[in-house]
C-alpha cells in the first residue's frame, strides 16, 4: 500500500503474522541513482572482487535510509522501540530481523521481481 503524506509517497508494508508495520519513503532522484550504481556493482563486480555480503549491505543501507516509521517492534523489555538512527542500525544489522524487513524493502525496491516470486 502507498499513500501520500505531504508531497512524499509513503509505502506501508505489514509483516504478517508478527504484526510489524514498516513505512518507507521514496528515494530522491539522487538517492535512486546512487542505489542503482551500488546494485549494478554488486550484480556485475569486477573480476575477483565479489563480496558475498554486498547485496545485503546495499539493502540494509537503503532500508535505514528510507524507513520513516515502524510499529510492532519492541525491545527486550517488551516496550516499543523508538525509531532512531541507533535502533535502525541495530534492527537492520541483526540477522534474525532480516526475515521481517527484507521482504518489505525488496517489495519497494524491486516491485516487478518481487511480484513474480
Amino acid at each position: 500500500m502507498a499513500f501520500v503524506l505531504g508531497k512524499k509517497r509513503i509505502h506501508k508494508f505489514e509483516v504478517q503474522p508478527v504484526g510489524i508495520t514498516l513505512c518507507l519513503r521514496e528515494f530522491t532522484p539522487d538517492e535512486r541513482n546512487e542505489f542503482e550504481k551500488k546494485i549494478r556493482a554488486v550484480v556485475n563486480p569486477p573480476r575477483g572482487k565479489r563480496d558475498d555480503n554486498a547485496y545485503d549491505n546495499v539493502l540494509r543501507e537503503a532500508a535505514e535510509l528510507l524507513i520513516v516509521e515502524w510499529e510492532g517492534i519492541e525491545g527486550e523489555d517488551g516496550k516499543p522501540l523508538p525509531l532512531t538512527d541507533e535502533t535502525k542500525t541495530e534492527f537492520f544489522a541483526d540477522p534474525e530481523t532480516a526475515k521481517f524487513w527484507r521482504p518489505a524493502i525488496k517489495g519497494y525496491l524491486f516491485p516487478s521481481v518481487t511480484a513474480e516470486e
